[in-house]
């Protein structure tokens, strides 16, 4: 049977139809969820995409995937394990197309893949024409310039016009140079381009980006549940990046998932089309969510661990499979177990696994199986241990001291979900909880991949670094 995986960055769980949002976002989605499995408590592996990939393609937290160099960055250990290399291993084509920056071969995430295509850092198409400015990028760096306008703006309770006037010509020039993110059309393309060349059975990947801040304008209009000029989009951004309430940011991130959706609905077609239809296994996911003002903050901050960027949406559409609702807690570090439940390959050796013979049966829920999730960077480890309804968030010492807004940090304790569902008060926790979390931060050489025991991941251009800033990033 074929595979294709498809991931949603910044893709939130509760802006999806078929889990009762009340607007209609996601039509592909929730038409195919009636004869699939859709997982009601699926959970990230951490709050950013460097911390998310390790755990959905090798099983492992970020803790687990430091490298040289940058501890923000993350990287695959040498010689990991991942999902891609047990279907490679078991007879299938790999391949994979995305355009994250933060995600390929200088990280080690194209591991197994016969074919890995990341339109950004190959500079393939980024839907726009390109030109002498478009060269002229990197010297100019406009990243860092907006980076630092980005840390000026946050600093105040209105955007002045003295950061508005350069945030929005830095937008412009980006709309005409090339916009930070390729659209999701682009990356379907060639995902459809490759699925056409590729031998079953195989096994592809691939991840869409227009979720992703900065939204852009054309997207937003084509989604057709919001529609506004250029100017007006880049005013409502410079409200989102500077964390002030900007109702307009709601119906933008709608409206874009919904052209994404649209996008999604392209692959079923070309499958039908192909008669793979009924051969082909289609699991989506994100590799995060995305905060929307929910608690002042926007987009999606490290050790902000709330479950508006941690619950995502997972649907498993398999063939003749069965399907329904899974209220079963489900991680996206088990996610390598899935799919070669799947494909019938042997799975992999992951540092987060369990012993359910299978995920689609709430006769394997157990109640008190643990989750583990963090986010780790300069300032610190944050750990989250969760079982059913309760969630232990953890620091280490190092974050108690980060020089950030307390408000992007989610603080310690015990959350019981089943009293209070939007995490809004902290008891604390019970023991065995407080045991496992200690031992994720204390105990190094179990959970923690030490510098040396890896070798420097590839270095990436002046270029890609300057798109990493443009997307917000600040390591």
């Amino acid at each position: 049977m074929n595979i294709i995986l498809l991931t949603v960055d910044c893709l939130r769980q509760d802006r999806c139809g078929l889990y009762d949002y009340h607007r209609n976002t996601t039509p592909f989605l929730d038409d195919i969820a009636s004869d699939s499995y859709i997982f009601n408590n699926a959970y990230a592996t951490g709050p950013v995409t460097t911390e998310s990939f390790p755990g959905i393609l090798a099983g492992r937290l970020s803790a687990q995937c430091v490298p040289q160099g940058n501890i923000a960055q993350k990287g695959l250990p040498d010689d990991t394990e991942t999902v891609a290399t047990a279907a490679q291993r078991a007879g299938y084509s790999t391949a994979a197309v995305l355009s994250n920056p933060r995600i390929g071969s200088h990280v080690h995430t194209d591991r197994g893949f016969g074919r890995f295509t990341n339109l950004r850092t190959e500079r393939k198409s980024t839907g726009n024409n390109g030109s002498v400015l478009t060269r002229l990028l990197p010297a100019i760096g406009v990243g860092e310039r907006l980076m630092n306008l980005r840390v000026k703006m946050q600093s105040h309770n209105s955007v002045p016009k003295r950061y508005l006037l350069p945030f929005i010509a830095f937008r412009g020039y980006q709309s005409i140079t090339g916009w930070p993110t390729v659209r999701g059309d682009t990356v379907i393309n060639e995902l459809l381009h490759t699925l056409d060349s590729l031998e079953e059975p195989f096994f592809s990947w691939a991840h869409l980006m227009d979720l992703h801040g900065p939204q852009r304008p054309s997207v937003v209009n084509s989604g057709g549940m919001y529609r506004s000029s250029t100017l007006a989009q880049f005013r409502s951004h410079a409200n989102q990046v500077s964390d002030i309430y900007d109702p307009p940011s709601d119906a933008r991130y709608d409206s874009t998932l919904r052209f994404v959706d649209n996008q999604l609905a392209r692959v079923k077609d070309w499958l039908v089309n192909a008669d793979m239809w009924d051969e082909t296994a289609i699991v989506i996911t994100a590799d995060h969510g995305e905060a929307l003002c929910d608690r002042g903050v926007y987009e999606h901050p490290t050790h902000y661990v709330w479950d508006e960027l941690l619950k995502v949406p997972l649907l498993v559409r398999i063939p003749n499979g069965g399907g329904g609702r899974i209220e079963a807690p489900m991680s996206l570090g088990w996610l390598h177990e899935v799919l070669s439940d799947i494909g019938g390959w042997d799975g992999i050796d992951a540092p987060l696994a369990t012993d359910r013979s299978s995920h689609f049966s709430e006769n394997e829920y157990n109640r008190t199986q643990t989750m583990l999730a963090d986010s780790l960077s300069n300032q610190g480890h944050t750990v989250i241990v969760r079982e059913a309804e309760r969630k232990l968030v953890a620091h280490s010492d190092g974050l108690l001291n980060a020089d950030r807004p307390a408000s992007k940090i989610t603080p310690a304790g015990l959350y019981d979900l089943s009293v209070h569902p939007r995490e809004r008060r902290v008891s604390d926790p019970p023991s065995h909880l407080r045991q496992i979390a200690e031992d994720v931060l204390t105990t190094p050489e179990i959970f923690v991949t030490r510098l040396e025991e890896q070798s420097d991941p590839v270095g990436i251009d002046a270029g890609v670094e300057d798109q990493l800033r443009q997307l917000g990033y600040r390591d």
